[in-house]
């Protein structure tokens, strides 16, 4: 239902709401989950380089204690202290909740979830950000993450269903690249 909802405010969005960012190549392909243990561990020791990307966009948010709390959730997750940066993100959110760095925020926290092995935390978090954050620039990626979790628990209509929507929605993005791969798959 948020799906719809979301690609209904895409309809009706003035065109100063900005564009997603393209992502680089490593980033998106970070986004995908692996299929075997090899792939497992290497996308588990690559993924602390996704939020790389993010603290470069950082400078331009004010400092103080919302950057502090911000740089150590993505330190955490960088360096792979998942039970803590899912602690500091759920802290920054609390803390800090009407943040500009939200939305990333709950995407953070979401890969965190997804990272520890939580799916169900994963699923909710990703799903709440689509909700609380429709204009974050990180929801492509939200749903292509929520898409891939539907697959690895074998609901292939689900998955299919928010990877359409994904392309739909949000089709010039690498996250849209990625679920039309994803998609072919599911078939």
């Amino acid at each position: 239902h948020w799906l719809e909802r979301l690609a209904q405010n895409q309809a009706t969005a003035t065109p100063s709401v900005p564009a997603p960012p393209p992502a680089t190549a490593a980033a998106s392909t970070d986004t995908q989950p692996a299929s075997t243990s090899a792939e497992s561990s290497r996308s588990v020791s690559s993924a602390p380089t996704s939020p790389a990307a993010a603290s470069a966009t950082t400078a331009s948010y004010p400092v103080g204690a919302e950057a502090a709390d911000y740089e150590a959730a993505l330190d955490a997750l960088r360096e792979g202290r998942y039970p803590v940066a899912i602690k500091a993100w759920q802290h920054f959110l609390q803390t800090h909740p009407n943040s500009a760095r939200a939305g990333e925020a709950h995407y953070w926290l979401g890969e965190a979830y997804y990272l520890n092995r939580n799916q169900a935390a994963a699923q909710e978090t990703f799903i709440n950000l689509g909700l609380q954050h429709p204009q974050s620039t990180r929801l492509p990626d939200a749903l292509l993450k929520l898409g891939y979790l539907y697959s690895e628990q074998g609901e292939a209509e689900q998955a299919r269903t928010v990877l359409e929507k994904l392309v739909k929605v949000y089709p010039e993005t690498p996250a849209a690249s990625l679920a039309k791969r994803r998609l072919e798959s599911l078939r």
